[in-house]
């Protein structure tokens, strides 16, 4: 008859490694992992970042309300301005009409004749001077 044999073997190795470093009040690190390198910052480095925040907060809301206040002052200038401009376009469109109506009479009294022109000034002169004679002898009746 036949046999069997077996055999079994189980074999495991932990290693557990603090490779961490602590010091305090200026005391020294040693660590069994090697060299240690320590970044030591002063507290006046943290002060100084600090203010420079400030400092860079302050001068951004500075630069924001320059900005606001010269954004309204900008549109008060525009606004007076555009005033201006519109009465001064109103102010040649008035000076225009007036010389195209100068022209106009101009025009329309070197084509009339002489006799037109006589008859014209009869009316402008005649007919007040009608009214007036009329008014002086109806108080003159009385």
């Amino acid at each position: 008859m036949g046999g069997s044999s077996s055999s079994s073997s189980t074999s495991s190795t932990n290693h557990n490694t603090d490779g961490r470093v602590a010091t305090d009040n200026g005391g020294i690190g040693i660590s069994s992992q090697g060299n240690v390198h320590l970044n030591v910052v002063a507290d006046e480095a943290f002060e100084l970042g600090q203010d420079a925040v400030r400092r860079a907060i302050d001068s951004a809301e500075n630069i924001a309300q320059l900005g606001h206040e010269n954004g309204a002052l900008l549109s008060r200038h525009l606004a007076e301005n555009s005033e201006l401009v519109v009465g001064s376009l109103n102010k040649s469109n008035e000076r225009v009409h007036k010389t195209l109506s100068d022209a106009l009479v101009s025009t329309q009294q070197a084509g009339k004749s002489e006799a037109g022109q006589i008859s014209e000034q009869l009316i402008k002169i005649g007919i007040p001077a009608a009214a007036l004679a009329f008014a002086a002898a109806s108080i003159f009746k009385k």
